[in-house]
């Protein structure tokens, strides 16, 4: 029974990684809308794979990732809070589909997105933040046997090719039905939502430099 809920647990921690609709999830949209069905989820295991990566080393390293964060806690919302403000702003202006309509004009499978998922994945430290702080949340038991961490590590890998399967589908489906301009102002909203969490982050990390180490 407690093997079977540390896999549910690892494959809901694969989908919540995969769920926010950041730089990765614009790219599978878009190879998805360009290219087809295929050539998306191939660039949403991309982002899989790195979501592997960094569950092993949060099975590895949590503890010293949480001494890591307590002792860091203004510099990380800080620097968290200008980077999701810069991704915001970015978001907001930046048309992400403006390519889509003469992409369209010549679709084949591509492997290009695979790549891209990874170099977007492997730059943005967050990612990894996300995925020990989902394992905190979820309270996983990082000690268990070497055959549990396996099952865990496959049941993580399972939510987050699931999810893309599913999301890559959605859209290559639905792909000569949905409106651009409706596509480019959801970016844009969510690009607002980041600006407003960045300036939250940003003004709690100066409220704590500013009165708590007085």
């Amino acid at each position: 029974m407690d093997i079977f809920i540390q896999i549910l647990k690892g494959f809901l921690i694969g989908i919540c990684a995969s769920v926010p609709l950041g730089p990765v999830g614009i790219l599978v949209i878009q190879k998805s809308l360009g290219y087809g069905q295929k050539t998306g989820f191939v660039t949403g295991l991309g982002a899989a794979l790195l979501d592997v990566i960094y569950a092993v080393i949060a099975i590895f390293f949590l503890a010293i990732a949480r001494r890591f964060l307590e002792a860091n806690t203004i510099l990380i919302l800080i620097v968290g809070g200008l980077v999701v403000i810069a991704v915001g702003v970015i978001m907001f202006f930046q048309d992400p589909f403006r390519k889509l309509k003469e992409d369209k004009q010549d679709s084949k499978f591509s492997m290009s997105g695979f790549f891209q998922a990874i170099a977007i994945c492997a730059s943005n430290p967050g990612a990894i933040l996300i995925m020990f702080g989902l394992f905190a949340f979820f309270r996983v038991d990082t000690s268990a046997a070497d055959s549990t961490v396996g099952l865990l590590l496959l049941a993580v890998a399972a939510g987050s090719v699931a999810y893309w399967f599913l999301f890559s589908w959605a859209f290559g489906r639905w792909s000569r039905k949905l409106n651009l301009r409706t596509l480019l102002w959801i970016n844009r909203v969510f690009g607002i939502l980041l600006f407003i969490i960045g300036i939250v982050m940003l003004a709690d990390g100066v409220y704590q430099l500013i009165f708590r180490t007085c």
